[in-house]
């Protein structure tokens, strides 16, 4: 089966709904990139480690965290 979709097609498509944000560390317009951020804890209660994900936002020209 042939292949539908090119590579430049699919670039363009990430572009047009990629979100675009000033970075206040570079003071450039970048396209946001997101990560995993895990932080790990101590519970109070039980003494055990736990980690808590979530998703951050990253500038894309100089990869420090926007929002």
């Amino acid at each position: 089966m042939a292949k539908k979709q090119t590579f430049a097609d699919k670039l363009t498509k990430i572009k047009e709904h990629a979100d675009v944000v000033k970075c206040s560390s570079c003071s450039q317009e970048s396209v946001v990139t997101y990560a995993k951020y895990v932080e790990s804890k101590v519970s109070e209660k039980t003494g055990a480690w736990k980690f808590l994900e979530r998703r951050v936002q990253l500038c894309g020209n100089c990869g420090t965290i926007v929002g």
